[in-house]
């Protein structure tokens, strides 16, 4: 018998309504269904209900355990999601084994000696402050941009291409197919007209030193990770992202157009 976790946002399903209907589905098939986020070892797969903040945030989680995820949309743009509200009766696909395997790479960010991982994006960038940021951005010893690399910005993102088509698309940065292996390295709103978006190799290592402090400022310099995770950057410290040895695995039960995708959600 196959086990299925399924993670609920009770904020999104109100009632649990639809929680409940993706289980007699599964149930139906022959799936034993847990609802334990936390305990996702052994498990077959996991159905994560809600918008994409809930799908990235469980996607880790998931990908740490092994375990491949597929979304149902209850978001505004369920960008991330497979499956709508409409269309739950195609998880029964989860037992006959009628699906693919998409593998998405993560974001191994490390800020002296504490290592975390991202889905999305890395977030480099002023907090509360309506002033630039004087950013060094480095890739592999060699500086990414004019000026030894240094950059006066609101901040740089470092995003996967899953993470492309989210704060680093609205940024000016491209929009990659999740499929390719690559980091897309994006300043927001940089003083200059030499900051381009970059998008490099998947081996790269980027390292965004915050030198903020040089010219005296006093402005409190934040990495956020996938959009909720933050820490202040003290001056002089480096952010290191690298690309993660982990894979998120997302089920795919359609083939579908990326750019179809990306103009119809957005």
């Amino acid at each position: 018998m196959q086990q299925i976790a399924i993670i609920t946002n009770p904020k999104r399903d109100v009632g649990g309504e639809v929680t409940r209907s993706v289980a007699a589905v599964l149930t139906n098939v022959g799936a034993q269904v847990h609802f334990d986020p936390e305990k996702l070892d052994g498990m077959s797969a996991a159905v994560i209900l809600g918008g994409d903040g809930s799908i990235m945030h469980s996607a880790l989680r998931a990908a740490r355990a092994g375990v491949p995820i597929i979304g149902v949309n209850l978001g505004r743009v369920g960008y991330l999601a497979e499956v709508e509200v409409g269309d739950i009766s195609s998880l029964a696909r989860l037992i006959s084994g009628d699906f693919a395997l998409e593998e998405r790479m993560l974001l191994d960010v490390t800020v002296g000696n504490r290592t975390m991982q991202a889905l999305n994006d890395a977030v480099v960038s002023r907090s509360g402050t309506v002033q630039l940021v004087s950013l060094e951005v480095i890739s592999n010893a060699m500086p990414l941009y004019p000026n030894d690399g240094i950059v006066r910005c609101d901040g740089v993102i470092v995003a996967t291409p899953t993470g492309s088509t989210a704060y680093s698309m609205a940024a000016g940065g491209a929009a990659v197919d999740p499929r390719l292996s690559c980091i897309c390295v994006t300043p927001v709103c940089p003083l200059s007209l030499d900051s381009r978006p970059l998008v490099l190799s998947a081996d790269k290592e980027i390292c965004i030193k915050n030198l903020s402090f040089s010219e005296g400022e006093s402005i409190q310099v934040i990495l956020t990770l996938d959009g909720v995770q933050t820490l202040e950057v003290a001056s002089d410290d480096t952010v290191i992202v690298r690309r993660s040895e982990t894979v998120a695995k997302f089920i795919k039960l359609y083939e579908t157009n990326f750019f179809a995708k990306l103009t119809a959600k957005l």
